[in-house]
């Protein structure tokens, strides 16, 4: 084979001047992720395919099947022809390194416009050059032939592609990444929405171990299979917390943690000229995701926040990240920044007028400043 037939999802509702652009950026984010593994390629586009000519068929089907936008693959023979008889004699020639003498086979054929046969004619004719007991209903081995406007395509599996946007073409997104279960899958569905996506991760050194601060640079590393590049703003809380911590009860701390996080989240974003923050927080799964709580801690920014996750139970969200390889990691014992110092019993219906009060106790813009002066910031590309 020498190369990936590449089939476009979602992108076929969307106007033509919107498909050209959204395959420009599909295009960028497949070649930035085979330049990263240094592997050698041409990219081909058509009307609503793309065809990656490669010698590494198998190391590049691994990586773009990652890539959000790409509906299906299939590793492929690409003939610069549309000739049948051509292609008969390219099937008649290879056949018996395809199909194994007690294998059946059905052919599967397609073709533009421009072909004046049917795809059920050109099928019986390809078929009556392979010597193998054929079965159109449940074959062992399918054929599958695509005549193009550039030539034809000729494959044995379609693998299933992740779907969704490419990534680039809905915006710039500044996800909250705690390095726990949640928070890797909802920037997951995020970027399988078109999104960029850079980090933030809040951390309580040296109060906790910097196991947190591991496992967030390894999970924005395992997330950059799916975009070309991201940042991760790794954010000193302690102080922060400290000074909660010795002026505020104990049932409001989770609250105020929360919406200091969000206040420097939004002063990053804003620095960035990114217009929303991410979240993986689902309803009613801890106190801090009440509806009551969350109304007030968002009260805190003017900026929108989203929750992908917000309707998902513990064992959905499990369930992606488990498929998306970020499970094992997320498991992994930290010391978190948002249990340190928490009650047993934290407000589940926090007062927005009781918890402003507490805040007047607390100089936040100082804090929060400084939080954003001690920060380390990292690239991965």
């Amino acid at each position: 084979m020498n190369g990936i037939l590449i089939s476009f999802g979602e992108l076929f509702i969307k106007s033509s001047s919107v498909r050209d652009l959204f395959i420009r950026k599909l295009s960028n984010n497949i070649e930035c992720a085979l330049a990263r593994e240094k592997i050698k390629y041409k990219l081909i586009t058509t009307h609503d395919k793309l065809f990656l000519e490669t010698k590494n068929v198998i190391d590049a089907t691994n990586i773009i099947q990652n890539i959000p936008g790409i509906s299906s693959l299939s590793p492929a023979y690409f003939l610069e022809t549309k000739s049948l008889e051509e292609i008969i004699k390219f099937v008649e020639k290879n056949y018996i390194d395809w199909i194994k003498e007690n294998e059946t086979f059905a052919v599967r054929a397609r073709h533009d416009n421009t072909v004046k046969l049917s795809s059920q004619e050109i099928a019986k004719d390809i078929g009556n050059v392979v010597d193998r007991k054929a079965n159109l209903s449940h074959p062992d081995k399918e054929i599958f032939i695509e005549m193009r406007e550039k030539g034809t395509y000729i494959y044995f599996e379609v693998i299933k592609g992740i779907d969704g946007l490419p990534v680039g073409c809905s915006g710039q997104l500044l996800s909250l990444m705690s390095a726990g279960i949640d928070s890797p899958v909802s920037s997951f569905l995020m970027l399988k929405r078109g999104c960029e996506l850079n980090y933030i991760h809040y951390h309580s050194v040296p109060a906790t171990n910097d196991a947190s601060i591991i496992k967030s640079k390894d999970l924005c590393k395992l997330l950059l299979k799916y975009q070309p590049k991201s940042k991760l703003y790794i954010v000193p809380f302690y102080k922060i917390q400290m000074e909660i911590k010795m002026k505020t009860p104990p049932e409001e701390r989770i609250v105020l943690y929360r919406r200091f996080m969000l206040r420097i989240a939004e002063l990053l974003a804003k620095q960035e000229k990114i217009k929303a923050l991410v979240t993986g927080e689902a309803l009613a799964q801890v106190s801090s995701q009440t509806l009551d709580n969350m109304c007030t801690i968002q009260e805190a920014i003017t900026i929108p926040v989203l929750r992908p996750l917000v309707g998902y139970n513990k064992e959905e969200i499990i369930i992606i990240a488990k498929q998306i390889g970020s499970y094992e990691t997320s498991i992994i014992p930290q010391g978190d920044c948002c249990t340190l110092f928490t009650p047993k019993h934290p407000t589940t219906k926090a007062d927005l007028h009781k918890v402003k009060e507490l805040e007047k106790e607390l100089d936040i813009d100082s804090l929060s400043k400084d939080a954003i002066d001690r920060m380390e910031i990292i690239e991965f590309k």
